[in-house]
């Protein structure tokens, strides 16, 4: 039997084969941190979680070694009570979110050990920033369509609301659909660009109407049973629920909606103890409105992210967290959250050969 390996990449990864190697499920983005609490929950044995050697514990994604944080309490390379292993996870790619819930993660004994240097974000006398661009992205899935056209790696999950032409048999026949986000700490003039990705089963022409917040920004119209991107811009919003409305005025027609993205200024506040951005360097970044003390990283590199150190608390309850990263003239993404937001990984597989 001939097999073609046209297409594999030149070299296929496979785990050290030192130890046992573990599989770390994860869903969202974040910052993780695995602990002897949680291995023994995953049902880890003592005996085997003893067996993890701080010092060589290497982490893998996709094939690329990742850098973590390694907490060694009491520096007896063993993980203890007091002792954690912490990574920054990324969200599921796009391209894969419509076969794969969650990330593989592959923590093992063996390889580089990469861990992740600090960086000095002191405050010094650079300009505070006062807004970053926020896109908000509003997606659920749950209904699969079965008929939709196109190639494979089209996205056929869409949400239930669906817009019914003016003209059909149907008693929501002429309805506005209507969506709720919520977009927090809007700010800078208020405005911001607002984009649907949705699609009609029909052929034929297709127009749809779209309000926010009661007030009309335009028309959407194309043709054909197919996707169809539209985008708005210098839509007024308001902070906190945001209402979208389409209504169908194509006749004979309806429309379903697979996700929504409100791209808008927002103020350096955290929103559920958390806050990612993504901004020029060269400045302070006063972030206000944690509960707690935050921790900053700079994942601009998902590899090789970087914890920030020298930051500056303020207040007693709501925080304002200040860091200022070096200044390298390019633009660096972070993630700034609290404690109790640095989550356990969902699940734990031993990968067995």
């Amino acid at each position: 039997v001939m097999l073609s390996l046209a297409g594999l990449p030149a070299s296929l990864w496979s785990a050290p084969d030192t130890g046992d190697n573990y599989k770390i499920l994860i869903e969202q983005e974040g910052i993780y941190r695995i602990t002897r609490d949680w291995l023994t929950t995953m049902g880890r044995s003592a005996d085997q979680i003893d067996t993890v050697e701080l010092s060589a514990a290497s982490m893998y994604y996709l094939g690329d070694a990742i850098a973590v944080n390694v907490h060694d309490d009491n520096a007896n390379n063993r993980l203890d009570e007091a002792d954690y292993i912490e990574l920054y996870a990324q969200p599921v790619d796009s391209t894969l979110s419509k076969y794969a819930k969650y990330n593989v993660y592959w923590l093992t004994s063996g390889g580089p050990a990469t861990r992740m240097d600090t960086i000095d974000g002191t405050p010094g006398s650079a300009s505070a920033a006062t807004t970053h661009s926020y896109t908000v992205r509003h997606e659920q899935d749950q209904l699969y369509l079965m008929a939709g056209r196109g190639s494979d790696d089209i996205d056929r999950w869409v949400m239930f609301g669906v817009a019914f032409g003016d003209q059909i048999a149907h008693a929501q026949a002429g309805v506005a659909r209507d969506f709720t986000i919520n977009l927090p700490d809007v700010s800078g003039d208020n405005t911001g660009n607002l984009t649907i990705h949705m699609y009609s089963p029909y052929e034929g022409d297709h127009t749809a109407t779209v309000d926010v917040n009661g007030t009309y920004v335009g028309t959407a119209a194309w043709s054909g049973m197919r996707y169809h991107t539209a985008t708005f811009d210098g839509v007024d919003l308001t902070d906190g629920d945001n209402t979208i409305s389409i209504t169908c005025t194509s006749g004979e027609d309806k429309i379903v909606f697979d996700w929504f993205t409100v791209t808008y200024d927002r103020a350096f506040s955290a929103d559920g103890d958390a806050i990612k951005f993504t901004y020029q360097s060269g400045y302070t970044y006063p972030i206000t409105g944690f509960t707690s003390n935050a921790r900053a990283f700079d994942i601009t590199d998902s590899t090789d992210v970087k914890p920030i150190t020298g930051a500056t608390i303020t207040g007693t309850g709501p925080y304002a967290y200040s860091f200022e990263p070096p200044n390298d003239a390019t633009s660096r993404s972070y993630m700034v959250l609290t404690e109790d937001q640095i989550q356990p990984p969902h699940r734990l597989h031993t990968a067995q050969p």
